[in-house]
């Protein structure tokens, strides 16, 4: 686990750490009532996790900044440690250093969970979405009309072709919904980069209410990218009960995500709950890892 380049050698270092350490050891109780105590937390290349009180003194600092500049210069993410400080102030430190068979725990004070068969998901990321027969369109739903308002919204538009919408149904494994072709042959938002019209993407997003892809970054919301971590999702299970308008899953092939709020994904939803539309609006929120908002039919 300690198979790093040599810029993140005094990492590991107990010196590295002791101001950091002296700092969230300062008040704790324990420590206090010469009981062993233990501390835990971490240090990413952006931020930390550690719980301590008051102000975070000069050295303690300048041992941060050095350990951030440290996992930058390695290329690392992020380090969590442990420590435990007996009575006489013998301290020992465990690091747990990033690797594909070890996950940072998000929960205190364990320092990760240490993954046994290469590749393996929690079940809630394994689950596909169940079938729903005879799922349909929303009755409100009306591409003619939001194809008029579209063009009376985006005058001059260039529209994506019917072999284009065609080529990123194939890319995709789906069938889009009528709704979102008419949105692609009203505006394909852009094309290739050369061709990237920010003015018209602004006025896009504007129409619809989000930040809009272009029609070749149209995507499948896929469940490994939903914080699929073991130490949260080996406690959670999938539920979608039989009055759900949305399926309660990590991600599914047929959440196709279109445009962004700036944080969550909005998608059309193609595979929906025993109570949902076909085709309806959903967003996949990027601090959740099961199931997603309805946000319209």
């Amino acid at each position: 686990m300690h198979d790093q380049s040599p810029p993140l050698s005094s990492v590991s270092d107990f010196a590295t750490w002791e101001p950091v350490l002296r700092l969230m050891l300062a008040d704790d109780t324990d420590r206090r009532a010469a009981r062993p105590a233990r501390v835990a937390g971490r240090i990413s290349r952006h931020g930390t996790s550690l719980a301590y009180r008051g102000s975070m003194s000069p050295a303690a600092r300048t041992a941060v900044e050095d350990i951030q500049r440290a996992l930058a210069r390695g290329g690392v993410q992020e380090i969590a440690f442990s420590a435990e400080s007996q009575p006489d102030g013998r301290t020992t430190l465990g690091l747990v250093w990033p690797s594909p068979v070890v996950e940072p725990a998000l929960g205190y004070p364990d320092l990760g969970v240490l993954v046994l068969a290469d590749g393996s998901l929690a079940a809630p990321w394994l689950r596909h979405p169940d079938p729903v027969p005879g799922a349909a369109p929303a009755p409100s739903a009306d591409p003619e009309l939001l194809q008029r308002t579209l063009r009376e919204r985006l005058p001059g538009a260039v529209g994506a072709t019917e072999e284009e919408i065609a080529a990123a149904e194939a890319r995709l494994g789906v069938t889009l919904s009528d709704e979102l072709k008419v949105l692609y042959r009203v505006t394909r938002v852009y094309g290739n980069d050369d061709e990237f019209d920010l003015d018209e993407a602004d006025r896009a997003g504007e129409a619809v209410g989000c930040e809009l892809s272009g029609l070749e970054h149209l995507y499948s919301v896929d469940a490994a990218v939903r914080h699929p971590g073991w130490d949260h999702g080996a406690t959670h299970a999938v539920s979608t009960g039989p009055d759900a308008a949305v399926q309660g899953l990590a991600g599914s092939p047929g959440w196709i995500g279109f445009g962004t709020n700036g944080g969550d994904e909005f998608a059309v939803d193609l595979t929906p709950g025993p109570a949902g539309y076909f085709g309806q609006i959903i967003l996949v929120g990027h601090e959740q890892s099961l199931g997603a908002d309805l946000v319209a039919d």
